[in-house]
């Protein structure tokens, strides 16, 4: 699975713009071939701080995505609206359910 994360500030007075602006695409990246999910999260600490998370079943999917004029209006939206912007790239090396974390936690250091 390939995932990857953006961690964006919006300003203050631009937020429900942004929101509007993200809720327009938010459908279209869940159609799109090779997209497992597309998240987005909305922080406690600060209301104007978001979290988008896209997982993608292969690498060339997730480069399509990219290069998508949805992805190009997330990136647009971002720049005007925005007041930081974080992007990491991520390959989930293991995936499971609470049997893998406890496993996990019965090893030793």
């Amino acid at each position: 699975m390939h995932l990857y994360q953006i961690k964006i500030g919006i300003k203050q007075d631009k937020v429900d713009e942004f929101t509007k602006n993200l809720n327009s695409i938010w459908f279209e990246f869940l159609k799109e071939e090779g997209c497992l999910n597309y998240q987005v999260y909305q922080e406690f600490k600060d209301k104007n701080s978001f979290c988008l998370i896209g997982e993608f079943d292969t690498h060339d999917a997730m480069m399509n995505h990219f290069r998508t004029n949805n992805f190009g209006v997330l990136i647009g939206a971002s720049s005007i609206l925005g007041k930081s912007f974080k992007f990491h790239l991520s390959n989930v090396l293991n995936s499971g359910g609470l049997e893998q974390i406890k496993s996990l936690r019965a090893q030793k250091k």
